[in-house]
């Protein structure tokens, strides 16, 4: 969480455009999808992710600004099914920089999407986690073998001009 507060801070202080997303099922959880395992089964049947879940919301430390973009998706990709690719258009970005959860689910599948539409697609690995290190490790790896690269806050900060650290006022 330190890492995506820095990170959502730095992001402000450059004037960098800032996009959320949620994950969050249709009302009557319609896209949920095809229930294949006793796991999906649960889920289902306890609404998770569905507009009632308030584990959907966004947490308070990172609630969004008047004119931040909020994106719900009902995949792990932030890409599948939404309206993130006309919003990166029409805003004219070429460059990801990806922070969140879960490393290996939400995270990798948008780097995996983001990588193979062109975008320069960076995870920052002290602003993501996952449920266990393996996974996290795993899924860090995935994203430098092919997708994009891996980087820490410290070197986005730099890459956007900022001294490490030092938040604009």
């Amino acid at each position: 969480m330190p890492g995506c507060e820095r990170l959502l801070a730095r992001a402000r202080d450059a004037g960098v455009p800032v996009i959320f997303t949620r994950y969050v099922y249709s009302e009557g959880m319609v896209d949920f999808g095809p229930v294949r395992s006793e796991r999906a089964g649960r889920r289902l049947a306890a609404g998770a992710l569905s507009p009632q879940d308030p584990g959907v919301e966004i947490v308070r430390e990172l609630l969004p600004r008047a004119g931040e973009i909020v994106i719900d998706k009902a995949r792990p990709s932030a890409f599948y099914a939404t309206r993130l690719e006309p919003v990166l258009s029409g805003l004219g970005v070429r460059n990801v920089v990806l922070c969140g959860v879960t490393s290996n689910i939400c995270v990798e599948s948008t780097a995996r999407d983001a990588g193979q539409r062109d975008y320069g697609t960076y995870v920052v690995r002290d602003a993501v986690a996952e449920f266990t290190r393996e996974r996290h490790e795993a899924a860090l790896a995935a994203v430098d073998w092919f997708f994009g690269e891996t980087c820490s806050v410290a070197d986005v900060e730099r890459s956007w001009g900022l001294p490490d650290g030092e938040v604009a006022a």
